[in-house]
Formats: structure tokens, sequence, C-alpha cells
């Protein structure tokens, strides 16, 4: 007869199907491994959220205006005072869109305008800004009656020149080198060329409004020059 043997007596069998139970991970190395594999998962997800959070955010900014280097008060705005950023859209900011950059082009400064700000409509004048107490006078000045490289915004001096005949004069006194407006602020100027068929150059200038007549009587007669300052 023919003795049958059960799985329990096989050598190493180890209470029969408990043998390959312990070919696998234990019930305890399997519970440590849910916790690190739920963190892996959860730190994928928060990755990924904020990678869509980021580029949701990027493409939601839009390209607008602002200040490149200090403009004076009162002074024209050209394209190098200008750059371009791009920021949030946000409602509490009223900044001019980079597209509107024509209309800005040409206007004056309202206010003084610091680098790094952003442009907005406030910033801007139509015309040129004269404070309370001053008045603009306009000059057509000739070569040697103004420096090279003026600009707006830039403080000078208002000088009345002796006329053509008395200029080597000795003893004229009174008109020869006379400071007539010791700070002055150019408020534009056209410099004379081939394109404007003109010989001289228009400047206007904000003096205080009790020197404008004598400025403007001054430049009628040809005895006048502006001298740059620095700063």
């Amino acid at each position: 007869m023919t003795a049958i043997r059960t799985t329990s007596d096989v050598p190493g069998s180890e209470g029969g199907f408990d043998f390959f139970d312990a070919l696998g991970p234990s019930q305890t190395r399997r519970r440590r491994n849910w916790p690190r594999i739920g963190a892996a998962l959860g730190l994928a997800v928060a990755c990924g959220a904020l990678s869509v959070a980021l580029y949701a955010s990027a493409g939601a900014r839009k390209p607008v205006l602002a200040v490149a280097r200090a403009v004076p008060a009162g002074s024209v705005i050209t394209a190098s005072d200008l750059r371009a950023v791009r920021v949030a859209d946000d409602p509490g900011l009223a900044p001019i869109p980079v597209g509107a950059v024509g209309g800005v082009l040409g206007q004056h400064a309202a206010v003084a305008l610091v680098p790094g700000t952003l442009l907005t409509r406030a910033d801007l004048s139509g015309g040129p800004t004269i404070p309370a107490g001053w008045a603009s006078v306009g000059l057509d000045l000739k070569a040697g009656q103004l420096p090279a490289g003026l600009i707006p915004g830039q403080t000078v001096v208002v000088v009345i020149t002796p006329p053509a005949g008395q200029a080597a004069s000795a003893g004229s006194g009174g008109s020869q080198g006379t400071v007539l407006v010791d700070a002055a602020r150019v408020i534009s100027i056209a410099w004379a060329s081939a394109a404007s068929n003109s010989p001289d150059t228009e400047v206007t200038l904000a003096v205080p409004a009790v020197l404008a007549p004598s400025v403007a009587s001054a430049e009628a007669n040809g005895q006048v020059a502006v001298v740059g300052l620095g700063g």
C-alpha cells in the first residue's frame, strides 16, 4: 500500500502553505511601504499643481510700460525714457499697455518719473507743467547762444549779453555778462536743422513770472543766452 505524504511532511515546508507566505514580504514590511508610497504620490500631485499654477500665472502677465530713467516733471517723454515689463493683471493697478506707447511719446511728464515704476495716465500731461508763480518764455537762439546737448528738464542760467557793437568794448557796464535768471528750466527744445528750414534753435523756458518780461525783451533784442548747469 502506497503511503501518501502531506505537505507537512516535506522538509522545509514549514507547515504547508506557510512556506510560500514566508517567501513574500512580511505583513509588517508591507504596512511600512504604504506610507512612503502615499507620501510620494502626494508630493507628485503637489508638484504638478504648482507647475500648473506657475504656468497660469506666467500666462496672465501682460506687457506694460515702465520708466527706464529719471524724467523731470514737465519734460517731453521719449522712447529712451521707457521700457517694457510684464506684470500680473491686477485691478488695483492701471499701467499703460505697451501697445499704447504711440500715445505716450511726445507727451510731458506731469510729475517727476522714477526709474523702475509703472507708467500710468496720471503721470502724463498734454502740455508742459508750469509751477505756480512761473511762466513759459520762448527763445529763438543762434549758434553760440546755447550749449550743445541741452535737453528738456535741464536747469539753465539766462544771461543778458551786450549788443553786437559793444561786445569788445571795455567798461560798457550794465548789460555785459549780467545774470537775469539764475535757475530756469528747459521745457522743450527744437534744434536748428535743414528739415526745420530755420537757422535758429527754438527753446521754451520756465522762468519766474516776475522775470518773464525782462527775458522776452532781451530775446527780442538778440541779447540773451542760456548756460546749462549740471545735475
